[in-house]
């Protein structure tokens, strides 16, 4: 009863964050808890890629794979798709306790840069996944360098 009231909440929560994903043509495929009953994770499909909404250990987390293979690809940051698209112009560090202002302000900043940068981030995610696969990998090491502590 616990579990499906914290996952209706989270399904509520993307729902009412990442709406215009939902316009893209992205439905919810699946939600389940991690090992703490507070956080959670859910998969929003599209033909082309699956979101992956994280929220664990109080931080939310977005991350992007291919709709086949989901579970045997690397998940591609939001932060560090987004570093890549721009050229490395923009970073945003989501190391933990680099985000302030609570939930609500994690979410507000990821449906910000979702809204910008979705209709970019897609198309690599597509049938086309292989021809991009190296380059998001070295763009994702790319982005841990960065927000590693010996930087």
């Amino acid at each position: 009863m616990l579990k499906n009231l914290v996952l209706n909440l989270a399904s509520k929560e993307i729902q009412q964050s990442f709406g215009f994903l939902f316009q893209k043509g992205f439905r919810i495929r699946n939600s389940y808890l991690l090992q703490s009953w507070s956080d959670w994770v859910v998969e929003l499909e599209s033909k082309d890629c699956i979101i992956w909404v994280i929220w664990s250990r109080s931080q939310l987390f977005v991350e992007f794979t291919p709709v086949f293979g989901s579970k045997s690809v690397e998940k591609i940051l939001l932060e560090a798709m987004v570093h890549y698209l721009s050229e490395g112009e923009v970073f945003i560090d989501n190391s933990p306790g680099n985000f302030s202002g609570g939930k609500r302000k994690q979410f507000e900043r990821a449906a910000d840069l979702l809204s910008k940068y979705i209709d970019q981030i897609v198309p690599f995610f597509s049938s086309k996944y292989y021809e991009h696969k190296d380059v998001l990998s070295k763009a994702l090491k790319r982005y841990y360098i960065k927000t590693s502590p010996r930087y």
